[in-house]
């Protein structure tokens, strides 16, 4: 916990999170339930790899 505290990340980079997040909620709101199980099934295979 201390170390994610002391972690500094790029400006842009926290930006492009924030944006992606923004995106992926309002996605998870207009999309229907299949769809969004879908996808965050194929985040979490293609998260494996990193």
């Amino acid at each position: 916990m201390a170390e994610m505290k002391n972690r500094k990340l790029d400006q842009q980079l926290k930006q492009r999170l924030r944006l992606r997040i923004l995106l992926e909620t309002v996605a998870d709101l207009a999309l229907p339930m299949p769809v969004q199980i879908g996808y965050h099934v194929w985040q979490m295979i293609t998260l494996k790899h990193l």
